[in-house]
């Protein structure tokens, strides 16, 4: 009964996954003659590579290897003469010595790709990782090991993927796989890779049986056969014959080796059983026991072989009791799959867990039916599925029956294999949507190629069309019938055909596409058309040149536009490097002088032995030189302003101080020429907007400067005025020479000048940047001018107010504001940034709140816990818990009238503040911060009360102030809060009072120098280092 259990699983194991057709095997003439020319090929292999391949003591060669060069014999005729060798190392050596025509190996190994091609792989095995110690976790990647002593054997073709795939880990070779073996059994080796299938069959037949296959890698070991280079005729043969051989068969070859051998084991049993009389008379004397554990070992030996063969083909034996429902799978095979111990499904409802639930109605419906003992017919179960291994699902087959003489009291035992076919179907899979990407990209190309307006064709070697699309067929007349019969000669005239054919020659001749003009006409009397070709070799599956492609592309009114076009090009290119040389002199003559401008006026402002009057025109001699180096790009970078690339700032412009600054240089300039400067600046009030300083800047240093340069006697005049508050009007005129119109239509051309810009000097870009600027600005510039009267420049700017705060809260220029006594305010600041959270905390600070902070919205919320503030300022982006789930988990707690929560965060485009208001925040404040917003959102939420106060700042400063008097301890204390707080025109304005003031003068200026770097902190060092001069100069 045993053996026809044994002989159904051999039946099932040589079932096959999938049985797809296989193309026949189909060899050119050629093919044949070289075959027939060499009846015998030499060949090697490893002696010591079972139950891949080995050579006997008497030099036989078997294995699954020698299985497939019989099946190769068969097919193609040929007879491998086998060649022993004494290691792999030495059949290394003996192929890339030329002894030997064909070496087996895997085709990745690079050592012998000097000497010899490899055909495509008929057999692939994974490979797996060997230890000592079982575990639960698997092993698919050598890097998550990487630092242990991992052994490979020394030579063999995937160590050149395997070190590929693992470049940082180091390993350990060895002799062979039982020297492999034994050294890990030993502990001189920590794991070992090998492929399953090897270290299986070696771990068994060496009594290894504790070793565990830990887990299987993503390298492959590919069974191929190496051929030498010279011999490309028989690559192509084998190639061929491997193609031509199916699933089937190559399943089929692969275990015949085992079934063989276990054949032989069968039959040692029969002689055994043939010798019944003499054991039993050997019984009486030595006891039945030793026959019977010799019967056992001999069974245990051919159950061991059965299980080597399911190992070939990466199977297991697969049993299930269908009364009791337990079920019975091969440890090794689990294992394989990342199973172990308690993993194992043990009964059939466990394994049906594990299958996909996509798959598991139907494995559950054939197992119903395939196991009712009253329906014997339908007992064979053939089922594809995917079970859970791990994270991931692979692809296994099952393949089972009935054993017929269990097949009683209701209840049966079925026996079959359960088979690992996940590469198999990954691959196919793999291989379909390749299959349908192809054939789609082939129809694309095919609808491509027939409708550009190029001419495509295809010539073979003897020069008749094969192929060409509808745009040769039209111009030429042809149809598809008569163009397999055309030849160059019979559609253009004899010296273009010659022309043509020799440039055809050059690509057989060169192998390489070549490129070049013709002329052609459809038919004889037409006018010629100028084409660009493109001759083009295609080439073979062997690589050998099979016909040449030609493209030809129809420029002929291209031809005739490209004289003009080279001539407008030479003016272009002139006119380029003219604008680039003139750019290049431009720049090195102003950086020049500039460089000695800011560097000496930055050596005389750290003087302080000169006068407090010669430190002022210093000051604005320095503050004139970074003006322009800030300008300096901009003016050279004409190209970036003609492109429309320019990009403007928004930021806050005191108009009041701009034009003082401004006009401070222009008087120096108008005084030197015995000019008047004439000013009417109407500004009220209204003097902050918010724009681009620099480019407002900009333009009126130009036209300022022109209106100088160009007036000679007289006057020049500025008047500024607001028209509805939002428009600012800047008009200036002078009493130059004026402009004729002629001129004054050019003069907004860059680089234009009119008669007395070529009598002064210049660039010519003034205009031209102010009119830009402006015009980017959204204002409007226009020039009225006469010769010899004058010119007026209007220029007109629209102006966006900049916001200002309730006369309660805004920051005048002498005092501060507080919140009063009855209206405390406690408030969390969170921000991930120290600087940001310093900034805000110390204006809130300033204006008399209760701060608490946090790094992040955990601490916040832990601050909460302790002690709930009445508002919170939260940034957006922080780690561990950012400000939107800060805000989710307040919500959840308190409403918004509760615990207000303010978004404080530098994603502030408009877009960005509608998405963090709709979320639930109460309000946003965009960073860089503008302190006055924060004051406004405390009294929208709060409706506060506020004073104006100077006497309580004192807090907020060191305590050596509070020996000072209280107007010159305010003053230090002001700037002290403003300092850190970072606003600058506070400072300026609180400091103001100390002009002239003798010592505090000196403290004055040196503020001054440090707030021209925007040095804040440099400010706060001089204030509390100055205290004592400032006691004594209030005392």
């Amino acid at each position: 009964m045993r053996l026809r259990v044994l002989g159904a699983i051999t039946w099932l194991i040589c079932c096959v996954t999938f049985a797809e057709p296989a193309p026949e095997l189909s060899l050119t003439e050629a093919e044949r003659q070289w075959l027939a020319q060499h009846p015998v090929v030499t060949f090697t292999g490893d002696p010591n590579w079972l139950p891949f391949e080995a050579f006997t003591e008497d030099g036989q060669y078997i294995g699954i290897v020698a299985e497939f060069l019989r099946e190769f014999e068969h097919r193609i005729g040929i007879r491998f003469k086998k060649i022993p060798s004494r290691t792999w190392s030495h059949a290394v050596e003996m192929a890339v010595r030329g002894e030997v025509d064909v070496l087996s190996d895997d085709r990745q190994n690079q050592s012998v790709m000097g000497t010899h091609r490899f055909t495509e792989s008929y057999k692939e095995h994974p490979l797996v990782v060997v230890s000592r110690e079982g575990g639960s976790t698997l092993i698919e990647n050598l890097n998550s090991i990487n630092g242990a002593t991992i052994g490979y054997i020394r030579d063999y073709g995937y160590i050149w993927a395997l070190r590929q795939t693992y470049p940082e880990v180091t390993l350990t070779a060895v002799d062979d796989i039982q020297d492999g073996l034994r050294k890990l059994d030993r502990g001189d080796l920590d794991y070992f890779v090998a492929t399953y299938t090897l270290s299986s069959f070696h771990m068994e037949k060496m009594g290894l049986e504790h070793l565990h296959v830990r887990g299987q890698l993503p390298v492959t070991m590919k069974l191929a056969l190496g051929v030498r280079k010279d011999w490309p005729e028989l690559l192509s043969i084998l190639n061929k014959t491997i193609a031509s051989m199916s699933s089937v068969e190559r399943h089929s070859v692969a275990e015949s080796w085992f079934i063989k051998n276990a054949g032989y084991l069968r039959n040692d049993r029969w002689v055994w059983q043939l010798m019944g009389p003499l054991l039993v008379m050997l019984a009486a004397v030595l006891g039945g026991l030793a026959v019977t554990r010799l019967q056992k070992r001999q069974l245990q030996k051919n159950q061991n072989r059965f299980r080597n063969a399911l190992a070939a083909i990466n199977a297991g034996e697969w049993n299930l009791q269908t009364q009791s429902l337990q079920l019975h799978i091969s440890a090794p095979f689990m294992r394989s799959l990342g199973f172990s111990g308690e993993r194992v499904p043990r009964s059939l409802a466990d394994f049906l867990e594990l299958v996909h639930p996509d798959d598991r109605p139907a494995l559950e419906r054939r197992l119903a039916t395939g196991t009712d003992p009253a329906h014997p017919e339908t007992s064979f179960i053939d089922e594809q599925f995917r079970l859970r291994t791990g994270e991931d699902y692979q692809w296994l087959r099952l393949r089972a029956d009935a054993v017929p003489e269990t097949l009683h009291n209701g209840g049966a035992t079925y026996a079959g294999t359960l088979e690992n076919i996940d590469r198999l179907v990954r691959s196919e899979a793999q291989l379909a949507a390749q299959t349908r990407a192809l054939q789609e990209r082939e129809n694309f190309l095919q609808t491509l190629v027939q409708n550009i307006p190029d001419m495509v064709a295809v010539k073979d070697l003897d020069g008749h069309y094969v192929f060409a699309n509808n745009a040769f067929l039209h111009f030429f007349g042809l149809d598809e019938q008569r163009l397999h019969t055309q030849s160059l000669s019979g559609l253009v005239d004899a010296t273009t055909a010659d022309y043509v054919g020799q440039q055809e020659r050059r690509v057989l001749e060169q192998g390489q596409t070549v490129r070049h003009e013709i002329q052609l006409a459809p038919h004889p009397g037409a006018p010629m058309a100028h084409f660009e070709s493109l001759r083009v070799p295609l080439r073979d599956a062997s690589g050998a040149i099979a016909a040449v492609l030609s493209i030809s592309r129809d420029y002929t009114q291209l031809h005739a536009l490209m004289g003009e076009l080279q001539a407008a090009r030479a003016a272009a290119d002139q006119a380029n490097e003219s604008k680039s040389v003139f750019l290049a002199n431009m720049s090195h003559e102003i950086r020049t002088p500039l460089n000695a401008v800011l560097g000496y006026s930055q050596l005389l402002l750290n003087n302080r032995d000169i006068d407090s009057e010669s430190q002022r025109q210093v000051q604005l001699i320095h503050a004139a030189g970074e003006r322009l180096l800030a300008l300096i790009n901009d003016i050279l970078d004409l190209s970036k302003i003609e492109a429309g690339k320019l990009v403007l700032a928004r930021g806050p412009v005191d108009l009041a101080r701009e034009l003082k600054e401004i006009l401070g240089l222009i008087q120096q300039r108008a005084e030197k020429k015995n000019l008047i400067l004439n000013t009417d600046i109407a500004l009220g009030s209204h003097t902050r907007i918010v724009g681009d300083a620099v480019k407002l800047g900009q333009v009126l240093m130009n036209l300022l400067g022109n209106a100088v340069k160009f007036t000679e006697h007289g006057s020049v005049s500025v008047r500024v005025y607001w028209e509805e508050d939002s428009q600012l009007h800047i008009e200036i005129s002078d009493t130059g020479s004026g402009i004729t119109a002629t001129e004054l239509e050019q003069l907004f051309q860059p680089f234009a000048q009119g008669s007395s810009g070529a009598m002064h000097g210049g660039t010519g870009l003034g205009l031209v940047l102010s009119r830009r600027l402006v015009e980017a600005m959204g204002g409007r510039l226009s020039i009225d001018s006469r010769p010899q009267q004058g010119t007026r420049v209007t220029v007109v700017l629209p102006c966006e107010p900049e916001p200002v705060l309730s006369a309660d809260m805004a920051l005048p220029t002498r005092r501060k504001v507080r919140l009063r006594e009855d209206s405390p305010v406690k408030a969390l600041v969170v921000d991930d940034d120290p600087a940001s959270r310093e900034v805000l905390s110390c204006h809130l600070q300033s204006i008399g709140a209760q701060v608490m902070a946090a790094d992040n919205g955990e601490q916040a919320l832990e601050s909460i816990q302790r002690q709930r503030p009445d508002i919170v300022f939260t940034d957006i982006r922080m780690p561990r818990l950012g400000g939107l789930a800060l805000l989710q988990t307040l919500r959840q707690r308190f409403d918004a009238h509760q615990l207000p929560v303010v978004a404080v965060t530098a994603s502030s485009l408009e877009h960005e503040r509608r998405y963090y208001l709709q979320q639930g925040f109460q309000d946003f404040i965009g960073k860089p911060i503008e302190l006055y917003k924060v004051n406004q959102v405390l009294d929208s939420l709060f409706s506060l009360n506020w004073h104006s106060e100077w006497e309580q700042t004192t807090a907020a400063i060191p305590g050596e102030l509070e020996a000072l008097p209280a107007p010159a301890r305010d003053t230090a204390a002001a700037v002290l809060a403003a300092a850190r707080a970072g606003d600058v025109e506070l400072i300026q304005t609180t400091i103001s009072p100390w002009q002239g003031q003798g010592v505090l003068d000196d403290w004055h200026q040196r503020i001054q120098q440090s707030l021209q770097q925007y040095d804040l902190e440099a400010v706060v060092r001089l204030i509390e280092q100055g205290l004592g001069d400032i006691h004594h100069a209030a005392g």
